[in-house]
Parts: C-alpha cells; sequence; structure tokens
C-alpha cells in the first residue's frame, strides 16, 4: 500500500522597486533666509488678507522638492497555493501489476505585474513648512510637516 500527501504555499507578497537615473534636490537652506522668506511671502498683500479673513485656516508652504529624471518602476505581486493527496494500492511489490486508488489536487497562482520605464520628469517628493502667525504681535514661526511623509528622516509626528 502507498500513501502520500503534501502541501505547498507559499505568498512572495509585493515587490516594489523604484529607480532613478537622477534624483536633483532643491530646497531653501539657511534659517534665517528661510524665516525672512516666509515672513516676506505670508505679508504679501493678498495672502495677509485671505488668512486675516480666515484666521482658523493654517497656511503651509513647500520649500523644498525632489525632481525624479529617467525614472523606472517595477511592481511584482505572487502568490501561490495548493495541495496534493494520494492513497492508493500498488500491486507490483507483491507481483500483481495493478496500482490505482483515490488522488486529489488543488493549485492556485495568482500574479500581477506593473510597471513603468523612460517616463518624464516629475516631482518625487517635497519638503513642507507649517506656518504659525500671530496677527497681533506679527510673530511668524515655521517648524517642519513631516506628518505622514515617507521620505523623512526623522520621527514622525
Amino acid at each position: 500500500m502507498k500513501a502520500a500527501a503534501s502541501f505547498r504555499i507559499s505568498d512572495l507578497g509585493i515587490l516594489y522597486l523604484q529607480f532613478f537615473n537622477k534624483l536633483e534636490t532643491s530646497f531653501m537652506k539657511g534659517d534665517w533666509k528661510l524665516a525672512e522668506y516666509v515672513k516676506a511671502s505670508i505679508l504679501q498683500p493678498t495672502v495677509k488678507q485671505y488668512f486675516e479673513a480666515n484666521p482658523k485656516k493654517t497656511p503651509y508652504m513647500i520649500i523644498g522638492f525632489k525632481v525624479a529624471r529617467g525614472a523606472e518602476n517595477i511592481r511584482k505581486k505572487l502568490r501561490e497555493g495548493g495541495a496534493d493527496a494520494s492513497v492508493g494500492i500498488d500491486g507490483t511489490m507483491v507481483g500483481i501489476p495493478v496500482s490505482g486508488g483515490p488522488k486529489a489536487g488543488f493549485s492556485n497562482t495568482n500574479s500581477n505585474s506593473v510597471g513603468f520605464g523612460g517616463s518624464s520628469d516629475f516631482v518625487f517628493a517635497h519638503r513642507v513648512r507649517k506656518i504659525k502667525i500671530n496677527w497681533k504681535t506679527m510673530d511668524i514661526e515655521s517648524e517642519d510637516y513631516i506628518r505622514g511623509a515617507a521620505y523623512h528622516e526623522g520621527v514622525e509626528t
């Protein structure tokens, strides 16, 4: 008598790769230059009017960005599954040229792939500052806004 069973399952999950020929970063350097720039921008007549009329609105300012040049993207997802079972009689061991019995099998494979290559240049990431304004004293402060940031090196707030 011969019996066999096997089970196979694998989940390779998602493979996600991004390639760039070049990443160019531009951002404002120096706290004193940034503070002057933020204050000058907020005090522009149309900007100042808007925030005076909408005091509960919080201004944000993009102060830097990364441009991706020559980007390629590859995303692959693969899942496998399977089961095999076999119970049977093998008569060749006792001199009878007969074998047989139940067998079962199951298999499943999902695979998808998405990608692009040779794209035009695009903004890959940006740096944002949250602006705090005290309109009575005209004090203007700013801080990095990193909530939900994917490529920030510090601790997310």
